[in-house]
């Protein structure tokens, strides 16, 4: 069965022990450190983690394992992250996508414009209040 879900503490040893999992454990938070999993039948073939500052999450890590439909589970994964972080109270979610922009794009995330943006930023972010009221979702 597949479920996307919070990662807990009995995760931790397993995604270490894992490869290809480990940096999503490794990447030194900024902040408050969240993480999401994808669990197929027990087995974790994916995640994402990142961090909390105020009501604001940065995205630091999405990793997915290959296999068949990975890019529908980068999918779900990111949408599961949106309701978890909306649940706990974050408003905005940010993220630097080094390669797939459109997996952001297609949800619901935009380029972020700000003068206090560097100029070569590549960063887009999503309103998850927003991201609700929407058809996206």
């Amino acid at each position: 069965m597949l479920m996307f879900r919070k990662m807990t503490i009995d995760d931790l040893d397993k995604i270490y022990k894992d490869i290809e999992l480990r940096p999503l454990l490794t990447i030194p938070p900024i902040g408050k450190k969240f993480g999401v999993v994808v669990d197929l039948d027990n087995c974790i073939v994916g995640g994402v983690t990142g961090y909390i500052e105020g009501e604001n999450a940065t995205i630091q890590k999405l990793i997915m394992k290959a296999q068949k439909d990975y890019t529908i589970y980068e999918d779900g994964l990111i949408r599961s992250l949106i309701h978890t972080l909306d649940l706990d109270g974050v408003r905005f979610l940010f993220v630097e996508p080094l390669q797939d922009v459109n997996l952001y794009t297609n949800i619901g995330f935009k380029k972020f414009n700000s003068c206090m943006a560097n100029s070569a930023n590549n960063t887009f972010y999503i309103d998850l209040k927003a991201f609700f009221c929407e058809q996206n979702c």
